[in-house]
């Protein structure tokens, strides 16, 4: 007996509406785009105007229908105002990808170096944001009794890095709380995950390395199972995924995507 083709519609995002946080660039741009790709309206919720903007107007070329809000995800007032937007423009938000995060290079220090302030400030901004994004959304989502809601965490929130603690810990934070909103919301019918990025070549990866990034790309590829660092697009894909019909049976997961980190190349003799 033949089995049957795959169904490939479910894989389609087509008139869902997803809200992106830190949509601008790098990761959650890519983000946005895949999700227009499949089909999605797209809300780019960024701190940059400008760049929220540009992303909103490369979806809008894909055919989609895209809104930009300047929000701080660190205010609780900024997220519900843009909640409320994203409402009266689309009339539901189906999807909340919380991508909005991330270190300033001279916060990378390791733990007994760290300022109370510095710990603060990355806690807010990678911990707290995804805590009052996903709470306004899950109130929305609710009412709609359905709906997806997709982390955005990091490796250093699985693995432990001497330097930069804090974010290691908003982040293994982040994947916690994707594990509790997923059981408590699931009864509700709304999926949540995280994806868990590694090693991703970004505008804001080079700033880390500064003018070494060709250097450390080299170095962390060693320990990479496929020998190559990833693209924003690898992550953007198993964003859809995660978003669709297809991933609907899928909740409380933290997905890597990470190339197969760590890998540790085999030693030839002689090769010491």
């Amino acid at each position: 007996m033949e089995k049957p083709d795959t169904d490939l519609s479910m894989f389609e995002l087509t008139g869902l509406t997803a809200v992106v946080t830190g949509g601008g660039r790098g990761i959650g741009r890519s983000i946005c785009l895949s999700l227009a790709r499949a089909g999605a309206n797209i809300v780019v919720a960024e701190i940059n105007p400008e760049t929220g903007q540009k992303t909103a107007e490369e979806t809008e070329k894909l055919g989609r229908r895209s809104l930009s809000v300047k929000t701080d995800v660190r205010r609780k007032d900024d997220v519900r105002s843009m909640f409320e937007k994203a409402v009266d423009v689309f009339g539901s938000i189906d999807i909340l990808v919380n991508n909005a995060g991330g270190a300033d290079p001279m916060e990378m220090a390791p733990p007994l170096s760290l300022t109370e302030e510095s710990w603060d400030s990355i806690i807010r901004l990678n911990l707290k944001s995804v805590f009052l994004c996903s709470q306004a959304a899950a109130e929305i989502m609710i009412g709609q009794h359905r709906g997806v809601i997709i982390n955005v965490a990091s490796l250093s929130g699985v693995f432990h890095f001497t330097q930069g603690m804090h974010y290691g810990a908003a982040k293994a934070g982040v994947i916690n709380m994707t594990r509790t909103l997923a059981a408590c919301l699931g009864p509700k019918n709304i999926r949540v995950n995280a994806l868990v990025p590694g090693f991703i070549v970004t505008d804001y990866t080079n700033e880390l390395t500064y003018d070494h990034h060709e250097d450390m790309a080299a170095l962390r590829s060693r320990f990479v199972a496929l020998q190559r660092l990833g693209e924003p697009d690898d992550v953007g894909g198993v964003a859809v995924f995660l978003a669709s019909e297809a991933a609907r049976y899928i909740t409380g997961q933290a997905i890597m995507i990470d190339g197969g980190f760590p890998h540790f190349p085999e030693i030839v003799p002689g090769s010491e």
